[in-house]
């Protein structure tokens, strides 16, 4: 009897280390299929200016470019002189027709597009620059950040 349950346990031991060793392989496979082949999947949409502005909202088409969507978190007025988005050579329009020299209210949005032409489907990356004043003054301030995104159609 002491035979039997011997051979039992050394089955059952052999099984199980090629198991685990199955499901090791199983899992690098499908890590690596999920880096090479679901790159789209891992692409963050992420973004953020510097204080005092907020960027409320974002969006990267390939058809019309980038679209900004800036929040005066300030408690006063700013005039904003120019934004800016690096990798798009393109210049702003602000929703309200003009392309700076804009005042915004505290707690005020202001948005406008980026025309550029990006690519769909690829992984869009910029670093934005606002160039602003704050009233009565001469001297030009600036807020950054950056946005990155999956470019859609």
């Amino acid at each position: 009897m002491m035979r039997r349950d011997k051979k039992g346990q050394a089955a059952m031991e052999f099984l199980m280390t090629y198991g685990w060793a199955i499901l090791a392989a199983i899992i690098v496979i499908g890590i690596l299929g999920f880096y090479f082949f679901g790159r789209g999947i891992l692409t963050p949409k992420a973004s953020v200016v510097t204080a005092p502005f907020y960027l409320n909202a974002q969006n990267v088409r390939a058809s019309t470019g980038v679209t900004l969507e800036l929040k005066n978190n300030g408690d006063e007025t700013l005039t904003i002189n120019s934004i800016v988005v690096q990798n798009c050579a393109g210049t702003l329009t602000l929703n309200n027709g003009t392309s700076g020299g804009t005042d915004v209210v505290a707690g005020a949005l202001i948005s406008g597009v980026i025309d550029c032409a990006p690519s769909e489907g690829e992984t869009f990356k910029g670093d934005i620059t606002v160039t602003y004043k704050k009233p009565g003054s001469t001297v030009g301030l600036t807020s950054t950040g950056s946005i990155t995104e999956r470019v859609a159609a």
